[in-house]
């Protein structure tokens, strides 16, 4: 989305919601000044500072901490939001998309995600089934995957044994796409032939 946009020549940044704490993770976004909490030996800028004319992608958004949220709702509304420990208001042009693996409509009702918040993300909504749910996708995901690490590591792999294949579309796939990473990654690190064998993948592909 990002690299066919008009924003394709400005910044790219991704911040994962659920690796940090609320106080770290609005600092994170936002930036802080030096002295705002402890461990604030300088001032940061903030990933919104860095994404400037470009694109802010947050992973894992369901996890926002309820503090963050309505911070998030003013940025998206006004394009404007101030660092940790300041009082100057800062001014932003920026993209957002979101990615969330919960049921987003769920947290609301439960209470743990602002309604307007997500309103105001939800503009246009792309739903990924789970890779279960669309089997083509798992050979050309697994072939794109073995090219990337290919680069990662230098080995000379060719691809997949025909028994390799049809277990890699058998299995269910629980974990979506970071399993069938971490599966190829280590298939092409314990690979001492031309091509990943059942043996090189997880047990349990194979099972």
């Amino acid at each position: 989305i990002h690299a066919r946009s008009t924003r394709s020549g400005a910044p790219f940044v991704t911040v994962h919601c659920p690796s940090l704490s609320a106080e770290l993770l609005e600092s994170e976004l936002f930036g802080h000044l030096r002295g705002a909490f402890t461990g604030a030996i300088q001032d940061t800028v903030g990933k919104v500072a860095v994404a400037e004319g470009g694109t802010l992608f947050m992973d894992e958004i369901g996890d926002l901490p309820p503090g963050v949220q309505p911070k998030l709702l003013r940025l998206l509304q006004d394009r404007r939001y101030e660092r940790v420990g300041d009082t100057r208001t800062r001014a932003c042009n920026i993209r957002i998309l979101a990615a969330s693996n919960r049921d987003l409509a769920a947290a609301v009702a439960a209470g743990t995600f602002r309604e307007d918040l997500l309103y105001r993300l939800n503009v246009i909504e792309v739903y990924l089934p789970s890779l279960r749910q669309r089997p083509k996708d798992i050979l050309p995901l697994a072939d794109h995957l073995l090219w990337f690490f290919k680069r990662q590591t230098g080995k000379t792999v060719a691809g997949f044994t025909e028994e390799a294949r049809a277990a890699l579309l058998r299995y269910p796939w629980p974990g979506n796409i970071r399993e069938l990473r971490n599966a190829i990654e280590r298939g092409i690190i314990l690979s001492s032939g031309p091509d990943i064998g059942l043996a090189d993948l997880p047990a349990q592909i194979g099972a």
